[in-house]
C-alpha cells in the first residue's frame, strides 16, 4: 500500500499572560511545525491535546483550537502533514 500524506490546516486564538512578550506566538509559529515533522510519521494520530499542549508554551494563558476540529486518525500506511499554521493573538488574560 503506498503511503498517503492527511494534509492539515491548524488554526487556534491564543491569550498571553500580561506581561508575555508578543514574540512569544513568532517562537511558537518557528517551532511548531518542526515539533510535528519530528512527531508525524506512519500511522501516528494527530490529536488535539497534543497540539494544544505544544501551543501552550510559557507565557500563553489560554489556546483555542478552531482547527482541526477533532483528532485526526492516521493508519499505518498514513501519516499527517500540517499545510498551514494560522495563530491568532487573541489578546491577554491573567
Amino acid at each position: 500500500v503506498p503511503a498517503e500524506i492527511l494534509h492539515v490546516d491548524v488554526r487556534a486564538k491564543i491569550w498571553l499572560y500580561p506581561d508575555a512578550p508578543l514574540e512569544i506566538i513568532d517562537a511558537i509559529a518557528q517551532e511548531f511545525p518542526k515539533r510535528l515533522l519530528a512527531n508525524a510519521g506512519l500511522g501516528w494520530d494527530l490529536t488535539l491535546s497534543w497540539i494544544i499542549r505544544e501551543l501552550h508554551n510559557d507565557g500563553v494563558h489560554k489556546v483555542e483550537l478552531s482547527s482541526p476540529v477533532g483528532n485526526v486518525r492516521a493508519l499505518a500506511h498514513q501519516a499527517v502533514r500540517m499545510t498551514s499554521l494560522n495563530l491568532e493573538f487573541a489578546g491577554r488574560d491573567r
